[in-house]
């Protein structure tokens, strides 16, 4: 069968037929005979009712407002697994019967539960109460997923808040979690069509990220009174008053930023980037219930206009060790350059005593032999000496070496 052609996410409120009374009690819908009307939801209006032949056993019936959610719930009502039969929760009910009313309103008929609509009873709780509650949900559709079904589409019509203020699944809309190849697909009611994935749109068939899309939606729904792409005016149809944004204001900065990390991420349109099941959902309302606000990975990262694009990465860590091992090294070479330059400097500058110093004078060339020395003539007793004599010794810039031997019979010893 072919997937129908479904309206985009922006929806606007179906235009239900007001001329359209309620059904009074003891009408009779097949072997259904109707006790009192309970409340009205976005899909239609829910009744208590009671089986003709045993009065004693009660039931729920939904009867849909718009006759085109009639081939949808008929057909879904046939097809229903007959393994849901051994579903046995005291907190799940199960279809026990569909039709068409004499005004041609189709309707179903749910094992019946204590309790009340989930909207707009809900939105008048906690803020952390309803995100209790969509942990309550995510724990049923586990329950659900041990009888190899999954939640293909959710309408909110059909989640109940009990008498204990637990949550409550009429469980309408599932569908087998490994389907056939020739698995029928039987479109989806009105009511749900804003929890839709968008692979559930291109005709794929439902599995655990699109039915964690569908509960990311809800709980956009519980949480700040609307779903993406909603306005106010299907926000009110639906039973969720924008109301519920005060306690979205009154959260600390850090407590929104990661409730909504957590809110973009489960109603990613990307499955690649959403959470791949509820039970990852779960655990991450977990964490946040116990005040672990960080934002949460993956992506998608939120988007915060107007603030300032988040700061680069930090540097790869440096062992502690190697940073005192380097800057030791750093010092001990600076030392040993600065005491080696004070050595150097001293020597220059240093002139031993008793030495004198040494000449510049170039080098004579080898080949030249050194000029010959002659003697002074002897000074006569009681003669002082010449000046130049005095400064003989002050002049001479370098050891002078021992004069050479005087010609054979000449002698250097003064007369006597």
């Amino acid at each position: 069968m072919t997937e129908p052609d479904l309206p985009p996410p922006h929806l606007q409120p179906p235009a239900l037929d007001v001329s359209v009374e309620p059904l009074a009690a003891g009408e009779r819908l097949g072997v259904w005979r109707i006790v009192a009307p309970l409340q009205a939801v976005a899909s239609g209006h829910w009744y208590r009712a009671e089986h003709a032949l045993a009065s004693d056993e009660q039931a729920a019936v939904l009867v849909y407002e718009l006759p085109d959610d009639a081939t949808t719930v008929l057909l879904r009502f046939a097809d229903d697994h007959p393994g849901l039969a051994q579903l046995q929760h005291p907190d799940i009910a199960l279809a026990l019967d569909s039709g068409l009313t004499p005004r041609g309103q189709p309707y179903v008929v749910m094992q019946w539960l204590d309790g009340q609509p989930l909207l707009p009873a809900a939105m008048q709780l906690p803020l952390r109460k309803r995100l209790q509650l969509v942990l309550q949900l995510c724990e049923l559709l586990q329950a659900v997923h041990e009888h190899g079904q999954v939640l293909r589409e959710l309408d909110p019509g059909m989640l109940w808040l009990g008498p204990q203020q637990q949550m409550r699944l009429m469980a309408q809309g599932l569908a087998p979690m490994l389907p056939d190849g020739d698995a029928a697909e039987h479109g989806f009611s009105l009511a749900a069509q804003a929890l839709i994935s968008p692979e559930l749109r291109e005709g794929q068939h439902a599995h655990l990220a699109s039915e964690a899309y569908a509960v990311g939606m809800l709980m956009c729904l519980l949480v700040n009174g609307r779903m993406p792409g909603m306005d106010a005016a299907i926000a009110a149809h639906i039973g969720a008053p924008v109301q519920s944004l005060a306690a979205w204001v009154s959260l600390r900065s850090s407590e929104r930023l990661s409730l909504d990390a957590m809110l973009q991420k489960a109603t990613a349109p990307d499955m690649l980037d959403r959470h791949v099941s509820v039970q990852v959902l779960a655990d991450d309302i977990v964490a946040w219930l116990a005040g672990d606000t960080r934002v949460l990975p993956p992506t998608p990262e939120p988007v915060l206009q107007g603030l300032n694009p988040p700061p680069p990465p930090p540097p790869l860590p440096v062992a502690k060790e190697s940073k005192q091992g380097f800057y030791l090294a750093l010092a001990m070479a600076v030392l040993g350059l600065l005491a080696m330059m004070a050595w150097l400097v001293a020597q220059l500058l240093r002139v031993p005593e008793g030495e004198p110093v040494q000449s510049v004078t170039p080098p004579v060339a080898a080949s030249a032999a050194p000029p010959a020395l002659t003697p002074p003539p002897p000074a006569s007793p009681g003669a002082k000496p010449s000046r130049a004599a005095q400064a003989a010794p002050r002049a001479a810039s370098a050891p002078r070496p021992a004069p050479a031997p005087a010609a054979s019979g000449a002698g250097l010893s003064p007369e006597s």
